[in-house]
């Protein structure tokens, strides 16, 4: 894979964007763009701190060396971010067409609400297939922190009201803290909700 420069993950970042505001991507290709996009700047990170060593070794400082990885990684965790939130918002966006959809017999009285125009939410998607055992309570509890990470985020400036139990790497929820990670926490904690929804996936 070719490095991915600065100024292309700016415009990978805005390409997001878009297709994200005119409804263009499902959450498994938003999320393959973002593991380009991961993997490219690892390798430029990589190439950087090898140059900052040679640097260094060369010049005896590291007051230089240190704004481009300090750049780099903000970017980087900042496309992470967006990536997790967006990915969730697919998600529910899809999962909603997918309910218009099924035939299972658990999902009619949302379906019905649905076709009453009445608000629905993925979460009652997700609740409705624990009651019908088609989803596992560890994989609700999943669904249930990853939702409320998404929805502090966005509504809360990450504060959480509650403790979550519940931890994916080393994203840990705890009441009146704010959700701090590093990039692989948003990393992981967007993969998982992508390996749930291709299980959603086989019930609908």
């Amino acid at each position: 894979m070719p490095i991915i420069t600065v100024p292309e993950i700016a415009k990978t970042y805005h390409d997001l964007n878009d297709r994200l505001q005119k409804n263009e991507l499902g959450p498994e290709e938003l999320f393959a763009k973002i593991q380009h996009v991961v993997l490219g700047i690892s390798r430029m990170l990589n190439l950087i701190n090898l140059g900052h060593r040679v640097s260094t070794s060369a010049s005896n400082t590291t007051e230089n060396a240190q704004e481009p990885d300090k750049l780099t990684m903000d970017i980087m965790l900042r496309v992470m971010r967006m990536g997790f939130i967006e990915t969730i918002s697919r998600i529910e966006f899809y999962s909603k067409k997918r309910l218009k959809e099924s035939k299972q017999s658990f999902f009619k009285e949302l379906q019905k609400k649905q076709n009453q125009g009445k608000r629905i939410y993925f979460s009652n998607i997700i609740e409705d297939a624990v009651d019908a055992d088609k989803i596992s309570k560890e994989d609700k509890n999943f669904w249930d922190y990853i939702l409320h990470i998404r929805n502090c985020l966005v509504h809360n400036g990450g504060i959480s009201d509650k403790d979550f139990e519940t931890r994916i790497g080393e994203l840990e929820v705890k009441k009146d803290k704010k959700i701090e990670g590093v990039i692989m926490d948003f990393y992981r904690v967007t993969e998982k909700p992508i390996e749930l929804y291709s299980q959603l996936l086989k019930i609908f």
